[in-house]
């Protein structure tokens, strides 16, 4: 069969004297194979899929993958090494690369899981990976993907329930990314072209909530000079992101459990009735089982909006996952001039950390310590954060994918 553009991969070796061997291999299995240098590829960057021999590059695999991204290559990545590990794993997965190889693969396994992840042949992706996979491609949020085993079942509910019009509770701590992971449903569901409205239950006061959701009427009060749609209606088509819903009022909770069983509502100072299409993706950080049975939230608006409920685990349960989302952050707020890097004492002192402000503190931390830093190569002493954790039982590392 003739090689197509569709069946390109580029290896990315150097001066690797197993270029020849792995390129007629690949060829035998149909692909269009081009041996480049890492310069000639961030040059052209390609959009198909990459071969990349990490020990024949002449600078850190992880660097030449970030460069890499930095020219909005969006294909498939797959990093081949005779030094397997953990940390440059976590590291190369956050940078979005779809597989992490030993080199004692032989030519044919070799060549096998190329085409598995150009999807030609062998493992078929579930529905919710490939979804994942052009949610990344799309925003290039590649930080959004997790190696721990809890995690791991949270975005494959996730992308289970996206194409579904189901309201769908997020619960979580502050910082632990529930809005990464609502703004994840909108875009992997087929409202993605359509907006995507949030609104902060907790920051808007009780008295301009409603008003702020519904809109309101010309004269509805004082100062409403003119009619002005809410944020449902601004949805319409689209998703509406409800956070902090656990921070409502009781009576705000009433008139919210309406339009969640029906998707209509009336503006402040109205009498016609208004009907949306709107997804709904609530989040918290509270126990909502919790304020029901205490009375503080209403069990009848518990129920709708908990259609499909999934809970963020907190950073500190996720320790993997931790250098994936300080990397990310690095690379966003370092200067791209002279990018600055972690040593594995700074990595040491972040993982020691508890974390109670998850992502959003680690991200505080992460730009504290670019800005403290004169050099290149943040150390430990520029981690300013508290306590260490002591953990009352061991952290289990769930392996990687086994070849």
């Amino acid at each position: 069969m003739a090689a197509t553009q569709d069946r390109r991969i580029v290896i990315v070796v150097g001066e690797d004297v197993h270029a020849q061997t792995w390129q007629q291999e690949l060829q035998k299995s149909g692909l269009e194979v081009v041996v480049a240098t890492d310069e000639s590829v961030l040059a052209d960057a390609p959009t198909g899929p990459l071969l990349v021999r990490a020990d024949s590059l002449p600078a850190e695999v992880t660097d030449f993958v970030t460069r890499l991204r930095d020219t909005q290559h969006r294909g498939e990545i797959i990093v081949v090494t005779t030094t397997p590990s953990v940390a440059e794993a976590v590291s190369l997965m956050g940078l979005g690369c779809t597989d992490y190889l030993p080199a004692s693969l032989t030519p044919e396994q070799l060549a096998r899981r190329c085409c598995e992840a150009i999807g030609l042949e062998g493992r078929t992706h579930p529905p919710y990976e490939l979804l994942w996979r052009n949610f990344r491609k799309r925003t290039g949020w590649y930080h959004v993907q997790s190696v721990s085993e809890s995690c791991q079942r949270v975005y494959q509910q996730a992308a289970q329930a996206a194409p579904s019009t189901s309201t769908v509770l997020i619960e979580g701590e502050t910082g632990s990314g529930k809005e990464y992971l609502a703004r994840a449903l909108h875009f992997m569901s087929s409202r993605r072209d359509c907006p995507f409205v949030a609104v902060n239950c907790g920051a808007i006061p009780e008295a301009l909530l409603e008003s702020e959701l519904f809109g309101h009427e010309r004269g509805a009060f004082t100062s409403a000079t003119r009619a002005k749609p809410g944020l449902c209606e601004t949805a319409h088509k689209g998703t509406l992101f409800l956070d902090e819903v656990g921070d409502m009022s009781p009576a705000m909770q009433v008139k919210l459990l309406r339009f969640v069983q029906d998707r209509s509502f009336v503006r402040v100072g109205g009498l016609e009735t208004t009907k949306v299409d709107v997804r709904l993706v609530a989040a918290t950080n509270q126990d909502l089982r919790r304020a029901v049975r205490e009375g503080r939230f209403r069990e009848d608006l518990y129920y709708r909006l908990a259609v499909i409920s999934l809970h963020v685990p907190p950073l500190r349960h996720r320790p993997l996952d931790l250098r994936c989302f300080a990397d990310f952050f690095l690379r966003k707020y370092s200067p791209s001039a002279r990018p600055k890097r972690f040593c594995d004492c700074a990595y040491e002192q972040l993982a020691a950390h508890h974390w109670p402000g998850n992502l959003r503190e680690l991200e505080n931390v992460v730009q504290r310590a670019i800005l403290t830093t004169p050099g290149q190569t943040i150390h430990a002493e520029s981690i300013e954060v508290g306590e260490p954790l002591v953990l009352d039982e061991p952290i289990r590392l769930f392996p990687l994918t086994a070849v």
